[in-house]
């Protein structure tokens, strides 16, 4: 919806604008409330966003795991060799994939 100088003081009013508001002016206040409701996401960008943050924190946890499992093998290998002997614990972690990966 365009605004011209020709509006009338009336129209003006109606669409809540000062009515001496010049049409440079009123182009760039249609701009910005373009410009603010683009900047509203919808609930399925939120919901795609958030399932996205989902995923990345269980891959840092996932690696963060592997990680310790790890570390916690070559513990019992080292107090196990001290002792003489040696059992083997083996560790098997997968990382679980969702509907969206299928």
């Amino acid at each position: 919806m365009q605004y011209h100088l020709w509006m009338s003081k009336k129209a003006k009013h109606k669409k809540n604008l000062d009515p001496f508001t010049n049409a440079n002016d009123i182009q760039d206040i249609q701009k910005g409330l373009v410009d603010k409701k683009k900047g509203k996401r919808t609930p399925q960008e939120k919901n795609r966003r958030d399932r996205h943050q989902q995923k990345e924190i269980v891959r840092q946890l996932t690696d963060e795991l592997v990680r310790l499992s790890e570390k916690d093998i070559l513990e019992e290998l080292s107090k196990e060799e001290t002792k003489g002997q040696v059992n083997e614990v083996i560790y098997t972690i997968r990382p679980v994939k969702s509907k969206d990966d299928l």
